[in-house]
């Protein structure tokens, strides 16, 4: 199983600068600007058309559940409860570990502008 299969497309904004799934799973939260913010939209935006996005305040990387903006925890990756709980996909630790390193990988590789095979 790999991530697209879970966290799947087109991810949606709610308010609280939460974000979900096409299905209605949380996908991950923003850590840095309000809902509101111009900066908010255009990153779920940008996922949603798997394109980059330009930032002058550094490159996006990937780390321990979080997505960084330059030095900053810009994402934080949820969706464990849906992982591994028993009304979810019941998955082991270590899978559900991997798909979601998986996600947050590939949001930093996306608006990046890298491309990955998944």
């Amino acid at each position: 199983m790999n991530f697209k299969e879970i966290y799947k497309l087109p991810l949606r904004k709610s308010n609280y600068g939460m974000v979900f799934t096409a299905d209605g799973y949380m996908a991950f939260f923003f850590c840095l600007c309000h809902p509101d913010c111009k900066a908010y939209h255009q990153v779920v935006d940008a996922l949603n058309r798997e394109e980059p996005l330009k930032s002058d305040k550094g490159t996006w990387s990937y780390k321990s559940c979080f997505v960084y903006l330059g030095e900053e925890k810009a994402i934080r990756i949820r969706g464990w409860g849906h992982l591994t709980g028993c009304g979810g996909l019941c998955l082991p630790s270590d899978e559900a570990a991997r798909i979601q390193d998986e996600f947050g990988q590939w949001i930093a590789d996306t608006l990046n502008g890298k491309e990955r095979k998944s």
